[in-house]
């Protein structure tokens, strides 16, 4: 029933605003609400879920993980019939095949330096490459994580692929490369203090540990590169090895007895051979390690000892082969 003024009212039922309410109408609303339902749940259920890019999963890993951006490993195990062991083995392939690939990287890096260093004529490097690159790669190994499983049962293999983030990567040297710079630069302050209180051995022994930290520094700093990454800055190697050398050129090795014994062939000489460490000032140099590179053919001589208060060390020759040195 319609009210004055053109308000609707509530009349009898059935009616609204002063127009009949049509069966066509009841229908035509409830099909509306039917397929408003309809479409919320397939929306609901096609819903990508949160961090997912539509689509991503069906991506190849080779566009999923691009080789600037990521290290990625393949590994595959036969099918024995247990999924839980199947899975780890190729897992456990998958990461060995990224190790490989670290591996390589590593090696190329330290050859680079060495190569480096043989081309300036020095060769005192005590890196060791196997060893080290070990403790690299099973470091850096803990940031792979595995993408994607997959089980061929007509091929009868279950397959996994392993991916190393270079970035995440280059960050954690990047820190790593910050403690041994902090390290290095304390071991050029104790030799720099043995120095000005002339004790040139303490000197020589904090830049042999300096230089083996900037042996670290080196290899992290060639990976960060390698990974397209830039590496903070740092004092250099050879400016160390410099300052070790000066020091050393400033200590002479001088004979001080022994000279001159006679021996039955085959059998040792009766006094050491004894050598003296002296500063330029003259002043003796006390415990200087002393090792013997070369002595006569045939001679069994003792070739590590060294110098005492004295600044003197003695060496015993324990067979000769002839009767006379």
């Amino acid at each position: 029933m319609e009210k004055a003024g053109g308000e609707c009212g509530t009349g009898r039922k059935g009616w609204a605003c002063g127009k009949p309410w049509s069966l066509g109408e009841h229908v035509k609303t409830a099909l509306y609400i039917l397929l408003s339902v309809f479409w919320g749940l397939a929306a609901a259920a096609c819903a990508t879920p949160p961090g997912k890019v539509p689509g991503e999963t069906k991506r190849p890993v080779e566009e999923r993980f691009h080789p600037d951006r990521y290290i990625v490993g393949r590994g595959c195990a036969a099918v024995t019939g247990e999924a839980a062991r199947d899975r780890i083995e190729a897992d456990q392939a998958a990461r060995a095949e990224v190790a490989k690939q670290l591996e390589v990287k590593v090696i190329q890096v330290v050859e680079d330096m060495q190569r480096e260093e043989l081309r300036d004529e020095q060769r005192t490097r005590s890196y060791s490459v196997s060893v080290q690159t070990r403790e690299f790669v099973d470091k850096t190994l803990r940031g792979i994580r595995i993408e994607e499983r997959s089980r061929d049962e007509d091929r009868r293999l279950q397959c996994s692929v392993a991916v190393l983030d270079k970035t995440a990567m280059a960050s954690q040297l990047r820190q790593e490369m910050e403690r041994d710079l902090q390290e290095l630069r304390a071991h050029l302050g104790g030799a720099q203090s043995a120095q000005g209180a002339g004790a040139p051995v303490d000197a020589l022994r904090a830049y042999s540990l300096a230089l083996l930290s900037a042996d670290r520094v080196g290899v992290n700093a060639g990976m960060v590169v390698a990974l397209g990454h830039r590496p903070p800055e740092g004092p250099s190697r050879a400016g160390i090895l410099q300052k070790r050398t000066e020091v050393l050129d400033g200590i002479r090795l001088v004979r001080v007895g022994g000279e001159g014994q006679r021996a039955q062939p085959g059998a040792p000489l009766a006094e050491p051979l004894k050598l003296g460490a002296v500063e330029r000032s003259g002043r003796p140099v006390r415990n200087l390690p002393v090792k013997v590179l070369r002595a006569p053919e045939g001679c069994e001589i003792q070739t590590e000892a060294q110098t005492g208060g004295g600044g003197e060390a003695e060496l015993w020759v324990y067979r000769v082969v002839s009767n006379r040195i």
